[in-house]
């Protein structure tokens, strides 16, 4: 996937790395959300995390009640949970309710509810309270890591995310606190979609940082631009859960404002709950460095000359 702009990038006002960062700038904050409190570390005592990259997703390391943890950045589901095994095994409590997760398959799961827990980022945030809690050895199997718990969109409504792949390092602060300097700054809408051209033709896609592909599109989508093309292919996607279904593949420029992405890889089988078209994945959202904030409704793109992504 080969990307270009039409402007020079200037990075030093993004914050970045220890020593060179605006890391004393950042200011604490604290959100009650639902059970919880969200508490942003403040001053000198903030860090960027290192991440790894798990098939796509991204995972960083944390503690649950002071045990170590491994967490799952994922704006697409809607509450931060934590895994009912990890739950089991750490003695907290945990209580049955009649509530449900729908996975991308479509498939149902069971939620429960955790007792009072402390789940901890060292150096960038901290959230304090009840939990939701899920089964979650079918995502551990599908990215052939442990995940022991997911951060949601509970939380990272309420934060500037930074991305920095070519550093493999992830910024965790308050919304607002993370600035950049010249970027392509693309509005957010309808909470967390923006609205794009695919092959010239316009759609709104959800920002998903828990799927793992470049561009899925709705099948009404994908058929309206692609129908005719002649430059499809059979493809499959396995959602988190290890659910495996039939999609079709083709090739396509994607463009955001100034931004244009060539032969991006956009897929089929996106099932939508609401308005949108499809969604953008960390295929495209970690080819390069990008700002996103939920709460300033805007996400920062800051492509080099030119990029690869995996197809």
């Amino acid at each position: 996937m080969a990307i270009r702009c039409a402007l020079a990038l200037a990075f030093c006002s993004l914050l970045s790395a220890p020593g060179g960062s605006r890391a004393q700038g950042i200011a604490a904050a604290s959100t009650n959300e639902g059970q919880f409190t969200l508490h942003f570390v403040q001053g000198e005592g903030w860090r960027p995390l290192p991440y790894t990259d798990a098939k796509g997703v991204i995972l960083f390391r944390g503690v649950i009640n002071a045990r170590p943890a491994t967490f799952m950045l994922d704006n697409g589901t809607s509450r931060t949970m934590i895994d009912a095994g990890f739950a089991r095994r750490a003695d907290i409590g945990l209580h049955l309710t009649k509530s449900q997760a729908v996975t991308g398959a479509a498939t149902k799961l069971g939620i429960g509810r955790t007792d009072a827990l402390t789940l901890e980022a060292e150096h960038a945030f901290s959230v304090i309270g009840t939990m939701a809690a899920i089964d979650l050895s079918g995502v551990s199997a599908s990215l052939g890591q442990n995940v022991d718990a997911v951060v949601g969109a509970d939380v990272l409504d309420h934060a500037s995310v930074m991305i920095q792949p070519g550093r493999m390092m992830l910024s965790l602060a308050p919304s607002g606190a993370i600035k950049g300097g010249s970027g392509i700054l693309i509005p957010i809408v309808d909470r967390n979609k923006i609205l794009l051209q695919v092959n010239g033709a316009p759609v709104k896609l959800a920002l998903d940082l828990g799927s793992t592909g470049a561009v899925r599109l709705t099948d009404t989508a994908w058929h309206r631009i692609f129908a005719g093309s002649g430059t499809t292919e059979k493809s499959d996607m396995t959602s988190a859960d290890g659910v495996r279904r039939d999609t079709l593949r083709a090739r396509a420029e994607v463009r955001l404002g100034r931004l244009t992405a060539k032969d991006v890889a956009v897929d089929s089988g996106f099932v939508s709950r609401d308005s949108a078209d499809g969604l953008i994945g960390t295929r495209f959202l970690t080819s390069m460095t990008v700002i996103l904030d939920l709460g300033k409704a805007q996400i920062g793109f800051f492509p080099p000359a030119t990029a690869s992504t995996p197809h």
